[in-house]
């Protein structure tokens, strides 16, 4: 499968890492040698041509090897890891993140809202649906696992399926469901990790002089990734990711988070406004998504796993949104 059209899943859908010898000549010299109980004197012969001959071999063994220069990059400052720290100890401990919400879709000139509803649990997967007005059916499903992106239509009986090591620019760029999971959950990422700790802190960069909220950021390749947080809270309010390739064209997913409200004892963001901006088939796509919770709560009594029923059709990326983009 091209990797432009897994990327158009991640981009469009939601969606969506360095010898000489003198003369010979021999010197009797004393060397005292140390034992526990008594100290004697052992006299040791040392041929000179020998020593002057291996001090040579020393000296253009030196001269031949290049020193050896270690780089080590700078220390990030007491500031910026105060405010990176303050970032990373708002995320939410919850494994689940579940609630109903009003989804609304812009794309083509066309807005559409409906009824929808967000189940996540941490490191497993991530489940947009979307219902029928009124009558509650659902009409499709995304989905984001670690192995594999899923789209389902159920009106029409299709689905699209394609795994994310299956994509070359995917896994080179680092780009994995833990990626999608920090943006959705309001974190900081590293693309390729799993999650990140205090120790990979220093790794982002911090303006503390810029106006407003304070921008993070990260440069891995091709992809940059660009945060701004509260200067006082360290609550992120905006994330952007951005892919730039001479070959695939720009490529950028932002986000706006707002409305927050309590998980426990940290905050969850109730609003995220997402645009997915794409020229990677060489002509300019935006698509809007902006996601309302009615109210953020922590159920795990759900199910994770979507079974496709054997009478769906598998069609590709294109033809399935051209489906759901007309319902």
């Amino acid at each position: 499968m091209e990797k432009g059209k897994i990327f158009k899943i991640v981009v469009l859908c939601m969606p969506i890492v360095l010898a000489s010898c003198g003369g010979t000549q021999k010197t009797i010299v004393q060397e005292p040698i140390l034992k526990p109980e008594v100290e004697k004197t052992k006299v040791v012969v040392i041929d000179n041509s020998k020593q002057q001959t291996e001090a040579a071999k020393t000296t253009t063994a030196q001269t031949q090897t290049p020193a050896t220069v270690t780089k080590t990059a700078p220390a990030i400052d007491a500031k910026s890891l105060s405010f990176l720290q303050k970032i990373f100890d708002n995320r939410v401990f919850s494994q689940n993140i579940t609630g109903k919400m009003s989804l609304t879709m812009q794309r083509g000139g066309k807005d559409i809202t409906v009824p929808g509803a967000l189940h996540m649990r941490k490191n497993e997967i991530i489940r947009i649906q979307i219902f029928m007005p009124f009558l509650g059916s659902e009409l499709a499903r995304l989905e984001f696992t670690p192995e594999y992106v899923l789209i389902l239509d159920k009106i029409h009986k299709m689905y699209t399926k394609a795994e994310y090591n299956q994509v070359s620019f995917l896994k080179s760029q680092g780009i994995t469901f833990y990626s999608l999971q920090a943006l959705f959950w309001n974190q900081l990422l590293l693309p390729g990790k799993k999650e990140i700790s205090d120790a990979d802190l220093t790794k982002f960069t911090v303006n503390l002089n810029a106006q407003g909220d304070v921008p993070v950021s990260y440069k891995s390749g091709a992809m940059t990734y660009l945060w701004k947080a509260d200067r006082n809270s360290g609550k992120i309010n905006a994330a952007n990711v951005s892919y730039k390739s001479a070959k695939d064209g720009t490529s950028s997913v932002d986000l706006l988070y707002s409305d927050f409200q309590s998980v426990g004892v940290k905050q969850f963001p109730g609003t995220q406004n997402v645009t997915f901006v794409t020229s990677i088939s060489k002509k300019r796509q935006v698509m809007k998504l902006n996601m309302e919770m009615d109210e953020v709560k922590t159920k795990d009594n759900w199910d994770v796993k979507t079974n496709v029923p054997s009478n769906y059709k598998q069609v590709t990326p294109e033809e399935l949104l051209s489906k759901i983009s007309s319902l």
